[in-house]
């Protein structure tokens, strides 16, 4: 699963503010062997009716009951091998009786046949709500334990099954799902798919998407690579997963395992809560993952499309235990794709790419919580920086450590090992130990129960360099590499508790010096060593590599000047530097020039710099010029914000609302200044987005700007549509409403808010819960 930006925040504000608790612990009874799944819908009610058959088979003698996950359903059907059985329901499960107590290994047909108005694991979106898609779609989302929504089973992590789907829908939909699609049944106005899946997941992973949809095809070894569209968006889905196959290719030859499934699918859903999901051969991305094919590269989904692809092998193939381990998911599909970058993109690119990853991984342990750990209240809170970047740069410091090649040895031997099964932390670091031959006991141990990283501080005293660390202690092989009339001479360093020193470094005394010079640390590193600004920009101009450079620069602070930046901005000649070195201070005319550079992201940095600079025609003259003339709709959307700042010309906004394109960025920033400068007009425009929404995009922005706008004196207008909007069915914009009407301030919105604080969605549930608390806490 890939968070979008805003989730990853919120996951990690929520792992900031959860109280300590024990994880709950599953006690397994039995092991589920398959899933045989029939669904039908009224969409307009937001129903489900389902007949689903669980196959499995005791895991002891004497089992007397069978518990499925469920959450609220209406069951009018409950058997056990064709027989009626005794069952009850509570606390989200089924549990039913056996007519007699069941043998270990006996198998067990349980079957249920139920309907359901769910709040979460599956979604129906209207077309009102599914811009830019023009029709109607359902989905579901079943990670982490939201499958038991919509289909009873066992809903965790640590049981693998197969499964088969029998999905109605109407005659005009498609249906994406799990495994090789056997047949189409035509069935009057309606039209029942048949999916099989005959490789064991975890349910957590089963999936459907339905509706209107347009599909794109590639082929990898005969097997279909093909990608699922709204219709009427084929291109941006071309433009955005046309190029899977190629991915498929070198994931399979990086790994040594060949795709497992019999295809790979990917389909892009509105009003969709995550960046992507790894559905297993059936991957849901967000709607926003397709662009205009005139802003790419700009806006490019490569990386998601990776993220999503290494998650077939890394938490498919082989899944985490439970999710105190959810790093072998997601640590490993953070991981692989800088692999691409560098097959693809060069050596440059996979460097800031693993200099990124160290960065948030970095960040991501700053809560003081270890990667693995069991007091977590929701198994969301697991999904944070810990085990996204970092366990990505865990896996960096591994194979550096043992060296590539033993690396992915181990990586392939692990993936054959656990092929379609669990693992722990435990397991992947015996595989790995066994196959390299080296005793990682240390490293699992300090990278992976240690709630913290190095904070490293280097001095050094006549021909002694000495590095320091806080507590707690880190064992590291550190090397040091000093700076000599422009080449490197390279010592090392053993750390080993607070501090370690490196002696008789003789005529090296006084040179400049580099720590980790490589960057394969994740961790910071000051160095007191009173360098001046020509130490500095010459460590940086004999870095070893890009991560370095980078590494540096972001450390310069105001000990290079802005001149000495520029100057070492325009000696450089990896993209991806220049990109990370723009926030620099450059004069209007330097800006007016970068505005015209030939990479695309440079010159759209230069535009939104250009934007908050003082009033000038000249800048108005190019600002209108990219407005008017530029190809890609994401450069003249920040030509805009920049115009309109330099020129005050109030038409631009009314050109602006007249520009629908993909994302409705044009007329999203013509509503936020309207409600800027007139907070009367704002609101009354917000008001009747509310009552004829355009576009869901500015539904959602209007909701968000009514909560701060609140009604005028005597009127309740905004507050009642807010409510409104609370009690829908959406998951975008009902969030968007709650905490509106947290900002709008009334305590009268409690009633409104309160249901969703119980709601089954974690997302949905928690945003209630922090509205509510905003307007309690109110005098």
């Amino acid at each position: 699963m890939k968070q979008s930006n805003w989730l990853i925040l919120v996951s990690l504000l929520m792992l900031g503010l959860s109280a300590s608790g024990q994880a709950p612990k599953r006690i397994r009874t039995y092991d589920l062997r398959h899933v045989l799944w029939k669904v039908s819908f009224d969409e307009e009610s937001g129903t489900l009716f389902g007949d689903v058959t669980n196959v499995l088979t005791p895991l002891d003698d004497g089992l007397a009951k069978v518990e499925l996950d469920a959450g609220p359903m209406t069951f009018t059907t409950v058997e056990v091998n064709g027989h009626s059985a005794q069952w009850r329901v509570g606390g989200e499960k089924l549990a039913i009786d056996l007519a007699k107590p069941a043998s270990r290994g006996q198998v067990l047909k349980v079957r249920t046949v139920y309907s359901a108005k769910p709040e979460a694991g599956i979604y129906f979106v209207p077309a009102k709500r599914a811009y830019p898609a023009k029709g109607a779609v359902i989905y579901t989302q079943g990670e982490m334990e939201d499958t038991r929504y919509w289909l009873p089973t066992y809903d965790y992590p640590d049981d693998k099954a197969t499964s088969e789907a029998f999905i109605e829908v109407p005659r005009s939909y498609t249906t994406i799902s799990n495994g090789k699609l056997v047949e189409t049944l035509n069935q009057g106005p309606k039209r029942v798919f048949h999916w099989k899946t005959d490789q064991p997941h975890s349910t957590y992973l089963i999936s459907l998407v339905a509706g209107e949809y347009s599909s794109g095809k590639e082929t990898w070894d005969g097997i279909p690579v093909d990608h699922y569209v709204p219709k009427g968006l084929e291109e941006p889905g071309r433009v955005a997963f046309g190029h899977t196959a190629r991915m498929v290719t070198f994931y399979s030859e990086l790994t040594g395992v060949r795709y497992p499934y019999a295809k790979f699918a990917q389909s892009a859903i509105p009003d969709y809560m995550f960046g992507g999901m790894e559905n297993i051969s059936a991957v849901s991305n967000t709607i926003h993952a397709l662009h205009d094919p005139a802003d790419d590269p700009l806006r490019n989904s490569d990386g998601l499309v990776l993220h999503e692809l290494a998650h077939q092998w890394f938490g498919d193939l082989e899944t985490c235990q439970n999710w105190s381990h959810i790093w072998l998911n997601e640590g490993f599909a953070s991981f692989l794709p800088s692999f691409y970058e560098r097959k693809f993109q060069g050596q440059d690119a996979y460097d800031l790419s693993r200099y990124q990853t160290f960065m948030g991984g970095f960040f991501g342990v700053s809560g003081g919580k270890p990667m693995i750990r069991a007091d977590y209240h929701d198994a969301m809170e697991m999904f944070d920086g810990n085990a996204y970047p970092g366990g990505a740069s865990r896996m960096f410091m591994l194979m550096n450590l043992l060296g590539e090649t033993a690396f992915w040895k181990g990586i392939h031997q692990y993936l054959e090992e656990y092929r379609f099964k669990n693992a722990n932390t435990e397991q992947f670091f015996e595989v790995m130990s066994r196959s390299s031959g080296k005793d990682l006991d240390g490293f699992r141990k300090q990278w992976f129960y240690v709630g913290s990283a190095p904070h490293l501080t280097v001095t050094r005293s006549g021909d002694t360099v000495k590095i320091t660390q806080k507590a707690p202690y880190f064992d590291l092989d550190l090397p040091i590499w000093f700076l000599s009339e422009g080449k490197w001479d390279k010592k090392s360093v053993h750390l080993v508790g607070a501090s370690s020193e490196l002696t008789k470094v003789g005529a090296f005394a006084k040179k400049p010096l580099l720590i980790d010079p490589l960057v394969f640390v994740m961790g910071s590193i000051s160095y007191d060593l009173g360098y001046k600004a020509e130490d500095w920009t010459s460590l940086y101009r004999h870095a070893p590599n890009a991560a370095q450079k980078a590494r540096l620069f972001d450390g310069f602070g105001d000990r290079v000047s802005s001149d000495q930046k520029k100057e070492l901005f325009r000696e450089e000649k990896a993209e991806g530097l220049r990109e990370r070195m723009m926030n620099i201070g450059w004069t209007e005319k330097e800006l007016l020039e970068l505005a015209k550079d030939h990479n695309l992201r440079i010159r759209e940095q230069a535009l939104n710099s250009l934007a908050s600079m003082p009033k000038s025609e000249a800048v108005a003259a190019l600002a209108r010029e990219v407005f008017e003339g530029d190809a890609s709709p994401a450069l003249r959307l920040d030509a805009l914000r920049c115009l309109y700042r330099h020129a005050s010309d109030e038409q631009l906004l009314a050109k602006a609302w007249q520009m629908p394109t993909f994302d409705d960025g044009f007329r999203l920033f013509a509503l936020d200044q309207w409600v800027q400068t007139n907070g009367d007009d704002g609101r009354e425009r917000c008001l009747a987005i509310l009552k004829d929404p355009p576009s869901e995009p500015l539904r959602v922005s209007a909701i968000s700007h009514l909560g701060r706008l609140k009604d005028k004196p005597g009127e309740r207008r905004v507050f009642f549509a807010l409510a409104g909007v609370a009690r829908e069915m959406s998951f975008g914009a009902r969030s968007a409403a709650i905490n509106a009407l947290a900002s709008y301030g009334d305590k009268a919105a409690i009633p409104y808010i309160e249901p969703a604080t119980h709601h089954s969605l974690h997302f949905m549930r928690n945003t209630a819960k922090s509205a509510l608390k905003s307007l309690q806490d109110k005098p």
